[in-house]
């Protein structure tokens, strides 16, 4: 499980913010998966490390999962202690799963080629419709007199 979720998250460095100095990775089980990551990167190729004494590596737990661990994690891992991200509920990724009931429905009996590709259009479509809401204000978030 973990070198699958390591290979992800390099990969998601590697193509898109290796420069960056600061990452903050939330992951439900951050508290276990911090736990020896950079020698597990070791097992990676040399362009998908992070260079773990030049940047800072933040592991939290998403606000939703933190409950279910003890209290320890509840300091250490929580976004509402960490500077910057207080706020952050870190489980954007996880709400899509709930729109994306529905597909298995409409995927159980798919070859496993159309039902890839059927996912794919799914989530570009999600991401194409968040990424036209950037900047709008939320109906919820404006106050009224």
């Amino acid at each position: 499980r973990y070198v699958n979720m390591g290979y992800v998250l390099l990969s998601a460095i590697k193509t898109s913010c290796k420069k960056w100095w600061r990452y903050v990775i939330s992951y439900d089980i951050a508290c276990q998966f911090s736990i020896h990551f950079a020698e597990r990167m070791q097992d990676f190729p040399l362009d998908f490390q992070i260079n773990v004494t030049s940047c800072l590596v933040v592991f939290l737990i998403p606000k939703f999962h933190l409950p279910a661990h003890g209290s320890k994690c509840h300091v250490r891992y929580a976004f509402n202690f960490k500077t910057g991200v207080g706020r952050t509920y870190g489980e954007g990724i996880e709400g899509n799963w709930a729109e994306m009931n529905f597909a298995s429905l409409m995927t159980r009996e798919m070859a496993d080629e159309a039902r890839h590709e059927t996912l794919d259009d799914l989530c570009g479509s999600m991401n194409w419709s968040k990424l036209k809401g950037l900047g709008e204000p939320l109906a919820s978030n404006c106050l009224t007199y």
